[in-house]
């Protein structure tokens, strides 16, 4: 609260306003209303810019992710050696987990799906 306010040493007592001070009250009223208001108008300003900002940022993080995948190191695997790193993964999971590793590895991409449908020997425990 401000202490400049000339009703200050009302506050949280039964004062009660001559007229000329009930008018008095109604400007500073009205002079503080106006703030909030600017206030107000200025925070939905904020809120807009920042949905915007969000709006931005998350195109612009997908934007990187996407690029970013296409650096990564197993993109540029061969079959061959993927091939060992699949067959490295189904050994690590006991016979007949569910669900089953192979399903897992064909799952990551359509490249690695391909992959693992070319490979019978990552299919040869199947639990049915």
């Amino acid at each position: 609260m401000d202490a400049d306010s000339p009703f200050f040493e009302h506050r949280h007592t039964n004062y009660v306003p001559t007229p000329p001070e009930i008018e008095q009250l109604k400007e500073i009223i009205a002079q503080r209303e106006v703030v909030v208001n600017e206030i107000d108008a200025k925070l939905d300003d904020l809120d807009r810019l920042r949905k915007e900002l969000e709006t931005t940022k998350s195109f612009n993080t997908d934007y990187i992710s996407w690029h970013r995948d296409l650096t990564t190191i197993a993109r540029r695997l061969p079959a061959d050696i993927l091939s060992v790193v699949f067959m490295t993964f189904l050994s690590l999971f006991p016979p007949h987990s569910s669900p089953h590793p192979a399903v897992t590895i064909s799952h990551v991409c359509r490249a690695w799906r391909s992959l693992a449908l070319e490979m019978p020997l990552l299919w040869t425990q199947i639990s049915i």
